[in-house]
């Protein structure tokens, strides 16, 4: 009897599947090509309709293995503008073409290069890519949101119209802003009852269930609040943070249901508001550092010289006066129910404390120990000329800032250092390039490299290269990258010359003659860390020069 059924239901389906082609005309009205014909003229309208263009929502990797970023594009004319909230400048913006095409249904493509929408997808240099997407599916469209689908990754991401008249710099200050405010980690409360704990870092994030089990993500962020592509609790997608609160609420939960992220407020959240170091000229006095909840957590100072008040609405830091002809620093312990961490007060001035000899040590990228050294004064403190010495007797000269502020030596990124010439017969010009684990500053001038400076009894005055990130990520070594002339993209990026790892400033002590301290401080030990020779990333090319 079941066979006969289930041979009735396949004649039934088959003479329906034919009814259906046959009958198109008469169920829908237009045949299939006619459909879709109108929905690629459709997609194209609503695209160009928005006056201030889209949120583009964009996930890397294949399955979402990476994370996440937001594009914002504007259609118009068979032409796209487009800008990234990972460049570092948000009105860098870049124009292609763009068209949508027919295949099963309509497809959006840039189909000519544009620098940041095929930023992701370009190949390295052993063809591999970093995991992006220039051409997508249209799944589901409306007049605000059209969904798409990566045609390489196959993530799903979502294009968002942005109301009238947005401003473009705004718009990513405000992601920025609510970036630089999220709590690193939050309790995930489905209707009251705690499921979980997710963390966010890197616009990845890590859910751990109450079961243990652990769900790993991207997420983009919004001006108020964050998007995830893969939902880890009541199949939410999007979270806003309500005026007022702390919390992140779910926008899209069925009807009766909640589901909130509430702040899992741990010693991070004062570290990443006050800062890993607090600088202070050698004059007593108090600071004032405004912290909501900083009452929340103990405070202990390992010297005398510092004492810390907390309240609900901030920071009182009393010093007294630094004499003792040296920098000096406090560290300070921050705990909770939820952890520890620490911050650090400086006290120091320049004339009496930082100005004199530096020596500057690093590893490069064979693990040899590599030495220079240049002085800082008061004419000189704005724009320092720290040389830079490579193989085959050539000679690069990197330019640094003392900040007052910080009380740090500061290096910007892609500073001309130099010519020099390549094993090939030509020259080249060399700049630096800050590199993170799977980002860099590329042709990027807007990125920091800082050496805050430090005081101990055994090493002296010394400032470890240790405070800047790339896009979220920790800055870890220096490419000093051997580039055509007048470099205007990174395709004029022919590879490095050579990596410094761990850099690292010490000052010479002003109580011997130039000569003595130098060749002396030659022989003492280097500061940094000693690392393995270095095996770089085929995507930044191979060495020209040794």
């Amino acid at each position: 009897m079941r066979k006969f059924l289930l041979y009735i239901m396949g004649v039934i389906s088959m003479l329906s599947f034919q009814s259906c082609l046959h009958d198109d005309k008469e169920l829908f009205d237009e045949s299939a090509a006619e459909r879709l014909e109108h929905a690629t003229e459709e997609t194209k309208q609503i695209l160009e309709s928005s006056t201030s263009g889209w949120a583009f929502q964009y996930y890397l990797g294949d399955e979402y293995t990476s994370g996440g970023c937001t594009y914002l594009v504007k259609f118009k004319d068979g032409k796209a503008d487009v800008a990234l909230d990972l460049v570092d400048d948000p009105t860098n913006i870049t124009h292609s073409s763009y068209d949508v095409v027919k295949d099963q249904g309509p497809v959006l493509t840039f189909d000519t290069y544009n620098e940041w929408m095929h930023y992701f997808a370009n190949p390295n240099s052993d063809g591999t890519t970093n995991g992006g997407d220039f051409e997508f599916s249209v799944m589901k469209i409306s007049n605000d949101t059209i969904d798409l689908k990566g045609r390489t990754t196959g993530n799903k991401m979502r294009l968002i119209r942005l109301p009238e008249n947005t401003d473009w710099s705004t718009y990513f200050n405000a992601i920025y802003d609510f970036e630089d405010n999220m709590f690193d980690s939050y309790r995930v409360m489905e209707d009251g009852v705690e499921q979980g704990v997710v963390s966010f870092n890197s616009r990845r994030y890590s859910y751990v269930a109450s079961d243990k089990s652990v769900v790993r993500n991207p997420y983009c962020v919004t001006p108020n609040g964050i998007a995830v592509p893969v939902a880890f609790a009541a199949d939410a997608h999007n979270f806003v943070q309500k005026d007022g609160e702390l919390n992140l609420t779910a926008t899209d939960v069925a009807s009766g249901k909640s589901l909130v992220l509430q702040p899992l407020i741990s010693p991070s959240y004062v570290i990443k508001n006050v800062g890993a170091s607090v600088a202070l000229n050698d004059e007593a006095q108090t600071k004032e550092i405004k912290l909501n909840m900083a009452n929340a957590f103990t405070y202990t100072s390992d010297a005398d010289w510092l004492t810390i008040n907390a309240s609900e609405n901030g920071l009182t830091l009393n010093v007294t006066a630094n004499n003792e002809g040296h920098p000096r620093q406090a560290t300070v312990k921050v705990a909770n129910e939820n952890g520890e961490g620490e911050f650090v007060v400086s006290q120091m001035e320049c004339a009496k404390d930082i100005f004199g000899t530096y020596l500057l040590q690093y590893y490069d990228s064979d693990g040899k120990a590599c030495q220079s050294t240049f002085d800082v004064t008061a004419d000189n403190a704005d724009a320092i000329d720290m040389p830079i010495y490579l193989g085959g007797g050539h000679t690069l000269h990197a330019t640094l800032k003392w900040n007052d502020e910080t009380l740090s030596f500061d290096w910007s990124s892609f500073q001309y250092l130099g010519a020099v010439p390549l094993t090939n017969g030509t020259t080249c010009s060399v700049y630096n390039i800050f590199v993170g684990d799977q980002y860099w500053s590329a042709l990027s001038t807007n990125f920091t490299y800082s050496a805050p400076v430090s005081y101990d009894a055994e090493n002296g005055t010394y400032a470890i290269f240790s405070e800047g990130e790339v896009n979220g990520e920790q800055i870890s070594s220096v490419y000093l990258e051997a580039c055509n002339p007048n470099p205007a993209s990174s395709n004029d990026i022919l590879g490095y010359l050579e990596i410094m790892q761990s850099p690292v400033l010490v000052k010479i002590p002003a109580d011997e003659t130039s000569a003595a301290r130098v060749k002396g401080m030659m022989k003492t030990k280097m500061l940094c860390n000693k690392v393995p020779a270095f095996h770089a990333n085929p995507v930044f090319g191979k060495k020209f020069v040794k």
